[in-house]
């Protein structure tokens, strides 16, 4: 497809606003390039961009020659063509209208003309202009009049046919007595291209009722009478007839009298589409699930092949819901091609179409059965659904769903039988009736008739032949029977009787649900004959029954607990718990009873007294057990053990040491993203005070045997105290939500406090993880960002005490492992015994400032040496810095014995840091490395000088600031003061080659950039200062100046690197010659880093600019992109806050002044 542009554009030889031709130049390119050989070319003037106002004739040329692009042709519209308003130029290239239209702008001496004073017009009357009052048909003042209203009757019309084009606004015209509308050429009296409305037409002045309008041969209509071919509908009065053929209608074939066809195919709309394009992935069974959008009939799925792959035959399944395990509701084989980049229509046959209900998620899933795999396209972001793969990772797909289908049908009426696909009389009938007619043959929906035909087969409940069928067996099921009390005691030959809802046997009243007079029988299924064979009356329920079981006796059962009472068969024993008693009641487990009696007679004061066989009976107490004395009990007959078989003293309580429950403390257990664990970690806070006994990850798929370290940290990061160290060696072969642990042994478990923070850290061979996005666990973070945890659990050990004892020894000491005295204390106190030996807390006792306690030892504590304590002398800074600092003159010196500041640091070791100011805050923006401060206004606060004198060497820095962060600066100067001429960087450089500001990379600036200078005409108290053009493009600019030989040309030659740095160039010419009038063109385009001007006469000065757009190979790999969306930090946030008159905190990089 070839595309015509007019690239450049001339109009000379317009010497005054009536001047006719004009020369028109132009260029037009082909494709882009400058066009050569012969064209048609059509030229019309116009006096709107884009309306239908044509003004004047058309110029149209055939074969004009252009060669490189150039043409010239001399255009005239006519003397009334410009008469001072604005004209555009529409131009037409073999049959395309170029777009948009060329504006033409007047030549400078028509623009005088137009112009001019009447002063400056030679020969001008006195009294031109006119003043005052326009009269006549004229209203308003000179010199500006206008043609008054109405003023402009038929006889001041001119009598042309293009008057009639102006009145009609261009919609009618006349040509040669006729009239057209829509056509500038009509052919008739009245020619009208386009539709005709009207309410009424009268063709002719008289016609005979019933005529019709005919055309001839030629399309002239006169009314005629009906034709009597048989092509159309006779009338009959009112009525009309067709009786020359069949009538079909939707059908051009009817096969009867009246042939009606119907049906309705719908309209196939896409629905879901994921067109994102990421990877390519091969597979032998995947899925890809979606949300339907439209609700109708599924049609077809179309999946993206990647990389090309073999034929394949692949199964597709369509499920209800997300994945596999929903209602199948589809099944189709399919040939995958497998051509790349190409779309795999998978259509559904109409008649396996699925219904689909918008909201509602499917699932499409592809099995190969032939052929190695299919190669499919993948991307991300279709929120609807999910593939195999994973979460996020979606099939690039689309699918089609059909609404409006309507299923073919059809009425044939021939040969006095009527065929229908479906029919419906009236709008509602009662499902069953059958269409029965009158004695006129009037059909209605009635119900079936009373009659039925000798000797057909009964079917249905019956059986047999009419008129004497049987009732089937088993066809008299509950809902043919009547409700009626008589029924029962029909079926059960007397035995039975239903009387209020009561079922009676042996009695015609009972008196409830179930009333037996005389014996009832239950047996098992074997006649209760057989050993272990149950007869089971329920109760109630089923949870609750008596059992009689055979050869073994009478079991009661109640809900939980199954043969609670057992009565054996012969021996009579009961059983309560236990279902072999061995006497006459055995109870398995606790017995609670109000009173307790054994045997008719007992002596007062006995205990019942076990004898080896467990047998008890009343006795008479011995040594052995607690003996009352009044309201006390004493023991004299040994030690006693509370908790222990072995008292080592008169008393001895003992309580057993308890390990705890391991219990889940932290927990994020939902995931929607995947990590590799090398070096990385998670902070989290405590939730419960105790021993770390686990830690665990939840895999992200199998990573085989790994070889791992986990750390535990106080606080977030890995900055704070390491409290635990292990090895690990971990099968990760699992699926997700397979926890995979690292336990830690209670001896060596770190003890963790509610509310504090603590980070543990994993080392070791890769480690497939799942992690969360969106900060959901709001405790901590991960090591990969403050918004994105992983999915993990920790355990602590809760409930732990230790063995513990009080014991009374014989010599009355006592000893215990624990005391407790009162309710609360202050730690630190005390047992103090008073004059009486009554103990209580008393204290805490603490030593003196700077001192030390421990026990009733004092030393000089840890830190206790403060300033007041410490005498005034230089000689003692160098005693607690190992000599390494001194102080001289008040000065404080580091590896130099003559300090030459107040603080003098020196160092001949080439690859140490002289200085290191360093700061592990991970917030707030007072974690400085160095702050220095001067009060001196003529003083910097901080000099950086590298001396290295007549060093070449790129790293010989005064200053060396880096920053790690995405968003960072690696040095950052603010000027805080509002006003007055201040910089918030300033640079300099004293080289004549140097560069006192260097940016590598991309230079910007929110204001304006400008040189500045001292003023040349006032040096000492003015600036000069020049600004940056801007633009979308980054553009280099090449001027100069030329003068056109003998032959009018000039070659300009630009740098031999200008084409390689440059695009799209853009050419400026300006006439520079004080002779006559002259004009200049770029002849021929830069090629070779050169191109020519030439001139319409020789030896013409020419100005030249040229523009390129920047094409280096800084601009190819980074861009340089006009408009930039601002990253996420920066959003809500201004450059200059103050222009938006928003407040300075809306800044970027607003920060609170460090202090």
């Amino acid at each position: 497809m070839k595309i015509l542009t007019l690239a450049l554009a001339a109009l000379s030889t317009l010497l005054s606003l009536s001047a006719q031709p004009f020369t028109y130049q132009g260029q037009l390119r082909e494709n882009g390039s400058p066009a050569n050989g012969s064209f048609h070319m059509v030229f019309k003037l116009f006096g709107s961009p884009a309306g239908n106002d044509q003004i004047g004739s058309t110029a149209d040329f055939d074969g004009l020659a252009v060669a490189n692009g150039l043409f010239s042709v001399a255009l005239d519209f006519g003397a009334s063509a410009f008469v001072g308003a604005d004209r555009w130029l529409e131009v037409e290239v073999n049959g395309t209208v170029l777009s948009p239209r060329v504006k033409i702008a007047l030549a400078p001496y028509a623009l005088y003309a137009f112009n001019a004073p009447w002063s400056g017009i030679v020969g001008a009357p006195a009294s031109m202009p006119p003043s005052g009052s326009a009269g006549g048909d004229l209203t308003g003042s000179y010199p500006n009049p206008l043609i008054a209203n109405n003023a402009v009757d038929a006889n001041k019309l001119l009598s042309d046919a293009s008057s009639l084009v102006k009145v009609s606004g261009g919609a009618a015209a006349a040509s040669g007595g006729n009239i057209g509308i829509g056509t500038v050429a009509p052919s008739a009296k009245l020619d009208v291209v386009g539709t005709v409305k009207m309410t009424g037409f009268h063709l002719g002045t008289s016609a005979t009722a019933g005529h019709v309008l005919t055309a001839n041969a030629n399309g002239v209509g006169s009314w005629q009478a009906i034709p009597t071919v048989p092509t159309y509908w006779q009338a009959n009065g009112s009525n009309i007839w067709y009786n020359d053929g069949y009538v079909g209608i939707r059908t051009n074939q009817p096969q009867g009298a009246l042939h009606v066809e119907t049906g309705n195919n719908g309209t196939t709309t896409l629905d879901q589409s994921q067109t994102q394009q990421t990877s390519s992935v091969g597979a032998v069974e995947v899925w890809q699930s979606f949300t339907a959008g439209i609700s109708g009939l599924l049609s077809q799925v179309e999946f993206l092949h990647g990389v090309p792959g073999n034929n394949a035959i692949v199964h597709m399944r369509i499920y209800q819901g997300e994945g596999t395990s929903g209602q199948e509701l589809y099944f189709g084989v399919y040939n995958f091609a497998g051509t790349q980049l190409t779309w795999e229509p998978l259509d559904i046959p109409l008649a396996s179409r699925v219904s689909v209900t918008s909201g509602n998620v499917y699932t499409c899933r592809m099995t190969v059965t032939v052929g190695s795999q299919i190669n499919l396209v993948t991307g991300s972001g279709y929120g609807g659904g999910r593939s195999s793969f994973n979460p996020s990772v979606d099939l690039t797909f689309r699918t089609y769903v059909t609404n409006g289908y309507v299923a073919p049908g059809h009425l044939i009426v021939s040969e006095g039988v009527t065929r229908v696909t479906a029919f419906q009389l009236g709008s509602s009938a009662t499902a069953g009736r059958v269409l029965t007619t009158d004695a006129n043959g009037n059909g209605t929906w009635q119900a079936l008739p009373d009659f039925i035909m000798n000797g057909a087969s009964a079917g249905g409940d019956l059986t047999g032949t009419y008129p004497n069928p049987t009732i089937a067996a088993n066809s008299v099921g509950a809902a043919k029977l009547l409700s009626d009390a008589g029924s029962l005691n029909k079926v059960s030959g007397g035995a039975m009787v239903n009387s209020g809802g009561n079922i009676g046997i042996g009695t015609g009243s009972p008196g409830h649900k179930l009333a037996v007079i005389g014996n009832a029988l239950v047996q098992g299924t074997q006649g209760y004959d057989a050993s272990g064979e149950t007869a089971r009356l329920y109760l109630g329920d089923t949870n609750a029954s008596i059992r009689a079981v055979y050869a073994s006796g009478l079991r009661l059962s109640v809900f939980g607990a199954a043969d609670s009472l057992v009565l054996l068969e012969n021996s009579g024993n009961v059983g309560i718990g236990t279902t072999s008693p061995t006497a006459k009641l055995e109870v398995n487990g606790t017995a609670k009873v109000s009173g307790f009696q054994m045997g008719a007679s007992a002596t007062a004061g006995y205990v019942l007294t076990a004898n080896a066989n467990g047998v008890g009976t009343w006795q008479a107490p011995s040594g052995i057990y607690w003996l009352a004395n009044g309201s006390n009990i004493y023991y004299n007959d040994g030690r006693v053990g509370i908790g222990t078989n072995s008292p080592q003293g008169p008393l001895h309580v003992a309580t057993q040491a308890s390990s705890g429950t391991e219990t889940l403390d932290q927990s994020l257990a939902n995931f929607n993203n995947g990590r590799v664990l090398v070096d990385h970690w998670q902070s989290f806070t405590a939730g419960l005070t105790g021993p770390l006994v686990k830690v665990e990850f939840n895999p992200n798929g199998a990573s085989g045997i790994i070889n791992a370290t986990l750390r535990i940290y106080l606080g977030e990061g890995t900055g704070g105290a390491l409290l635990f160290t292990g090895n690990y060696v971990i099968d990760t072969n699992s699926s997700v939500n397979d926890w995979k642990a690292f336990p830690i042994s209670i001896g060596s478990a770190p003890n963790l406090a509610a509310g504090t923070v603590y980070t543990f850290r994993y080392t070791g061979d890769s480690f497939n993880v799942l992690t969360h996005t969106g900060n959901p666990y709001a405790g901590g973070r991960s090591s990969f960002s403050a918004t994105e945890d992983l999915s993990f659990r920790t355990f602590v050990q809760t409930g732990i005490y230790p063995a513990g004892f009080f014991k009374v020894m014989d010599n009355g000491t006592a000893e215990m492992t624990g005391l407790r005295l009162g309710t609360s204390a202050i730690a630190g106190q005390a047992l103090m015994a008073d004059a009486n030996g009554v103990g209580t807390w008393q204290g805490p006792f603490t030593a003196g400032a700077g001192l030390a306690l421990a026990g009733t030892q004092y030393s000089i504590a840890s830190n206790g040496v403060v300033n007041g304590m410490l005498a005034s002398d230089g000689a003692s800074l160098g005693k607690v810095s190992a000599g390494i600092m001194t102080v001289n003159s008040g000065r404080i010196a580091i590896n130099t014995g003559s300090p030459s500041g107040q603080l003098h640091v020196t160092s001949s070791v080439s690859d140490r840091t002289v200085v290191l100011g360093e700061s592990t805050a991970t917030t707030g923006f007072v974690g400085f490395g160095g702050r220095f401060t001067t009060a001196s206004p003529d003083s910097p606060a901080l000099v950086g000088a590298n001396v290295a004198s007549g060093a070449s060497s790129t790293f010989a820095w005064g200053v060396y600031g880096t920053s790690a962060s995405t968003g960072g600066v690696g040095v950052y100067g603010y000027a805080t003061s509002g006003s007055g001429t201040n910089y918030g960087v300033y640079g300099r450089s004293t080289s004549s080659t140097g560069y006192g500001v260097w940016a590598q990379g991309r230079f910007g600036a929110s204001g304006t950039k400008s040189f500045v200078i001292d003023h040349p005409l006032d040096p000492e108290n003015s600036y000069l200062m020049h600004y940056c053009s801007e633009g979308p493009d980054p553009m280099n600019v090449y001027s100069g100046n030329v003068t056109t030989d003998a032959n009018g040309e000039a070659w300009v030659a630009l740098p031999d690197y200008f084409e390689a740095v440059n695009r799209d160039f853009r050419y400026t010419l300006t006439i520079v010659d004080d002779a006559d009038f002259a004009m200049a063109r770029v002849a021929r385009q830069i090629q070779d880093n050169r191109f020519l001007i030439k001139t319409n006469r020789p030896h013409v000065g020419v100005s030249w600019e040229v523009k390129g757009v920047r094409n280096d190979r800084f601009v190819l790999r980074y861009g340089a992109p006009a408009e930039v969306a601002k990253p996420a930090e920066f959003r809500g946030t201004y450059l200059q806050p103050e222009l938006w008159n928003q407040p300075d905190e809306k800044s970027q990089r607003h920060k609170p002044q460090p202090h």
